[in-house]
């Protein structure tokens, strides 16, 4: 049923912790232990609250953060700690999601103008046993208002 929201595909993100130091140069962290992510939100009380699990994502130590569920949230800070010299980052990501799918179909072969006419029929061509000839595209715009195609 196209009126049904689209189903929720999990969306998965690498992070990592890189260090610089005073000269400029610069370090992941990641790997070398330890080292942890954890996902910032606010819960039911209204508190600041950081946990490796919420209600739509989790974040591993190994900084693979997953999107799983569906929120109306548009963002979500990741902090990195690297707790052998206690020094902490955070990213704040942006969280886009499908907003809408549309599919048309253009005359083929392209004409000058062709991509102005949009066909919901292919019709038998008068006098033979051919028909006509379509290109289809489809669009797909995200909440952030890119669309791809």
């Amino acid at each position: 049923d196209s009126t049904n929201s689209p189903m929720n595909v999990g969306s998965v993100a690498q992070l990592t912790l890189t260090g610089t130091y005073s000269d400029g140069t610069t370090q992941d962290l990641s790997p070398l232990a330890p080292s942890e992510f954890l996902i910032e939100y606010y819960d039911s009380n209204n508190k600041l609250t950081y946990a490796a699990n919420h209600s739509y994502a989790r974040v591993s130590n190994d900084g693979v953060l997953t999107i799983f569920g569906d929120t109306d949230d548009k963002k979500i800070t990741v902090m990195g700690i690297w707790t052998e010299t206690v020094q902490m980052a955070s990213v704040t990501i942006d969280i886009v999601k499908h907003v809408s799918t549309e599919t048309v179909m253009t005359p083929y072969p392209a004409f000058i103008g062709s991509t102005d006419v949009q066909k919901t029929t292919l019709n038998k061509i008068a006098c033979s046993s051919s028909y006509q000839q379509g290109i289809l595209k489809t669009f797909v715009t995200l909440s952030d208002e890119s669309v791809f195609d």
